[in-house]
């Protein structure tokens, strides 16, 4: 035991002191996480442990250490960060060894290492704590981010009530523009590697984000105060730079007046990232839904692509010179010349292939709307190009 030391801090006024050197000086103590009075009591708790300690020259025992765990739990829940709680147990701490160093005498130097050790505890037990409060937190969310977006993309009747936890969990608001994109990596990370890379180049750019692994892809649904077009070149901005650490492939559907009214997004983004694999070039491919509306109704409506496919493409298989001819022909606007110009060919012998064409498939690829045909035919063949490449 330690001498007796006539060391009697006035531990209202270190109290005061200590919070007013945290309250609103670290991230997270603010109004919008806890209060002020909730403070005091806890900063003044922890001196007066951190003193009796002190006296008695012995740690903290196992209850003692209990406030600190329930703390970093708490804290945890109201989403502290957890440097600024760390900060806030040595600002206490300070505050205590200077008024030892102050008032202590010789009994200072010895008062003041076993107030240190004290804190040493009282911060661990508030970090383990606050991990484990945390890691129950984020794997709740992702089981609530899983059945919310997961309902969204299969279009399933959601109650209203069972949509608002949903978003209590979360953390977000239900109201709002939302839009949602559908992110493949053309490599061999999949979509749980994809969900740890992209959140933070995410936020901040939206007001919520919602994600979670649907139908192979990354499906992330983000609420936006701005234009649907800004919008939208948000999503493109931060996949551009995810894009450089990793390939992706990116769908886009059209924005929703609401979360719950989503579904159709969800939809759209998962149909138009097909579509974007098939077109992938470079270390990004975005597609947004509107603009791949063709090659969505040809993969929607497979007997049908592939019988036009058959009329079309299958005569020509033979002779790949002929679908060469047709795919340049397409590019070059039906202008015979500058295919010929394209392929270094005779403008005589283009015109002679297009009449061959037109004898194998019924088809004559100069007028309409038979080159809207052999157009959609050859987006099949890319299409099932594709499919093939990757089964």
């Amino acid at each position: 035991m330690l001498p007796q030391s006539p060391y009697s801090p006035d531990l209202d006024v270190l109290t005061t002191r200590a919070a007013t050197r945290m309250w609103h000086v670290y991230p997270g103590y603010v109004e919008e996480r806890f209060s002020y009075a909730e403070l005091i009591p806890s900063v003044r708790e922890n001196l007066e442990l951190a003193v009796r300690v002190a006296h008695r020259g012995g740690g903290p025992t196992e209850e003692e250490r209990r406030p600190a765990r329930e703390l970093g739990a708490r804290r945890a829940n109201q989403e502290v960060p957890l440097e600024s709680i760390i900060q806030a147990y040595r600002q206490t701490e300070r505050v205590l060894v200077l008024d030892l160093v102050a008032h202590a005498g010789a009994a200072a130097e010895t008062y003041a290492d076993l107030v240190i050790s004290c804190f040493d505890a009282l911060t661990d037990a508030m970090i383990n704590s606050y991990w484990d409060t945390s890691s129950a937190i984020e794997a709740e969310r992702r089981r609530v981010a899983d059945e919310l977006v997961t309902s969204l993309a299969r279009g399933l009747d959601v109650s209203p009530a069972r949509f608002d936890r949903w978003a209590r969990t979360l953390g977000i608001g239900t109201h709002g523009r939302w839009i949602a994109a559908a992110v493949r990596d053309r490599g061999e990370a999949g979509a749980q590697t994809l969900q740890r890379r992209l959140p933070r180049l995410w936020r901040g750019r939206f007001r919520h984000i919602v994600m979670a692994d649907v139908e192979d892809a990354l499906l992330i649904l983000a609420c936006h105060s701005a234009g649907d077009d800004e919008a939208r070149a948000g999503l493109r901005a931060v996949l551009t730079t995810a894009s450089g650490a990793v390939p992706l492939i990116c769908g886009i559907g059209d924005a929703a007046d609401s979360l719950a009214a989503s579904t159709g997004s969800c939809r759209q983004a998962l149909e138009a990232v097909q579509v974007a694999a098939t077109r992938a070039d470079g270390p990004v491919t975005v597609v947004e839904y509107r603009e791949a509306l063709v090659d969505i109704m040809l993969g929607g409506h497979i007997v049908a692509a592939d019988a036009l496919y058959d009329a079309v493409i299958g005569p020509l298989l033979s002779r790949p010179y002929l679908i060469e001819t047709l795919e340049t022909l397409l590019a070059e606007n039906l202008s015979q010349s500058a295919t010929a110009r394209a392929l270094y060919l005779h403008p005589n012998t283009v015109n002679h292939r297009v009449r061959r064409i037109q004898e194998l498939t019924g088809r004559n690829p100069t007028t309409f709307p038979d080159i809207v045909e052999i157009a959609l035919a050859l987006r099949r063949r890319r299409l099932r190009a594709h499919r093939e490449h990757t089964a």
